[in-house]
This record gives C-alpha cells, sequence and structure tokens, in this order.
C-alpha cells in the first residue's frame, strides 16, 4: 500500500508539472501571436503617418507643422501634387482615448505660404485602435505620441520642443518623433507584454542641413 500511494503521489506530481508546462507554452505561443497581430496592425499605420510626413514641404521654406500640435495630436500640410506651386490640405492626426484618427481640412484660399483651410473636415478616418503611449528607453518610460524637435548648433537638437506648440516654436520644428504602443484586438493576453512599441521620425528637409553651428536650419529648406 505504502508503494502504492507513492507511486500516486509521484504520479500526480508528474502531471502538475506536465500541465503546468503546457500553460506555460499556451499562454507564450497566445503571447507571440498576439505581439505579431499588434504589429501588423501598427506597421502599415505608422508608415503611412511618415509617409505624409515626408510630403510636408510642398515649397521652400514654407513651415509644414502648424501651431498648436501637441503630445497626442498633430496639425502639418501636406500634398503630393506634381504642380510647381500645389496647394496644400491640412491633415491632423489625433489620439482620442486609444483610437489614432485622421482629418482632412481642405484649402479654401490663399497662397503660398499662407492658406485658409475649411473650418470642418472633408473627410476623418480612424487609423488604428488600441493605442497607447509607448515605453522606451532604459529602465522603460512613457513617452508622448509625437515629438518635435528644432536644428540647434548645427544639429538636431536633443530636447524636444514644449508642447503645445507655438507659432515660433511650430516654425522651426525641423524633426516629428512619433511613438506609440499598440495592443492585440483578436488574441487578447493578459500580459503587458502583449502591446508592441514602434517608433520612427521624419525629418522635414529638402537639402542636407548645414553643419555650420551659426546657421539657423529651419525646416523645408
Amino acid at each position: 500500500m505504502v508503494e502504492v500511494l507513492v507511486t500516486m503521489m509521484i504520479g500526480i506530481t508528474v502531471l502538475l508539472g506536465t500541465f503546468a508546462l503546457v500553460d506555460s507554452s499556451i499562454r507564450g505561443t497566445a503571447r507571440v501571436s498576439a505581439r505579431v497581430e499588434a504589429n501588423q496592425r501598427a506597421r502599415p499605420v505608422m508608415q503611412r503617418i511618415l509617409d505624409e510626413l515626408h510630403s510636408t514641404c510642398v515649397a521652400p521654406k514654407v513651415k509644414p507643422i502648424l501651431a498648436g500640435s501637441t503630445d497626442t495630436s498633430i496639425a502639418f500640410i501636406h500634398t503630393t501634387s506634381r504642380a510647381v506651386s500645389p496647394t496644400p490640405d491640412k491633415h491632423v492626426i489625433t489620439l482620442n482615448g486609444d483610437t489614432l484618427s485622421e482629418s482632412i481640412y481642405p484649402a479654401t484660399s490663399g497662397t503660398a505660404p499662407t492658406w485658409t483651410f475649411a473650418t470642418n473636415p472633408s473627410s476623418t478616418r480612424q487609423l488604428l485602435t488600441g493605442v497607447g503611449q509607448a515605453r522606451l528607453g532604459t529602465p522603460p518610460a512613457s513617452v508622448p505620441i509625437f515629438r518635435y524637435y528644432a536644428y540647434q548648433g548645427g544639429q538636431l537638437s536633443g530636447t524636444q520642443l514644449p508642447t503645445p506648440l507655438s507659432a515660433t516654436n511650430a516654425g522651426l520644428t525641423s524633426q516629428v518623433t512619433v511613438s506609440m504602443a499598440v495592443s492585440p484586438t483578436t488574441n487578447p493576453v493578459r500580459d503587458a507584454n502583449a502591446a508592441v512599441n514602434i517608433t520612427d521620425s521624419s525629418v522635414m528637409r529638402l537639402a542636407p542641413a548645414s553643419e555650420d553651428a551659426g546657421v539657423t536650419n529651419l525646416p523645408c529648406t
């Protein structure tokens, strides 16, 4: 009888260990699938935002980033026209809750570098859901969705401009860094590590910047 009890206890211990291993394996597989799904959702949206920011220099010395842009909302001019003097639209990308959306305001009058844009958007579309602040660095710390930088001393400054952007600082903004944490939707996992941190930057330049500390490198020059 003693041998039977010992054998049963050993068997139960082995079974419990096996169940724990299987559970851990299932959760690990689900976490990987969730991160892949979140990454597949995040990458195209990030690329879309960067493509639009790369097309903000519609004409030399026209300031692309607009005053009032914040940590969670960026306003900029954008066009892909081949015209010599293109008329841009105003794009506003905003994080509201955990939803990232974009509104487009067409120009109603004016010429470069001053246009008047419609009060109401001609279109608004949802870009992505499950969006939050990315955690970057060592140790990880939350960073704003949108960060703005100017040239200082012949190079891009490592200190971000304060938000909301004043008219002066908006006119100096030569780089925008976009960072976000995107959570999975179809493969939910109760684990903060399932969210994917993604970050990238766009520099608004038409020509290489001067490294001369005495030169003011304005955007779109």
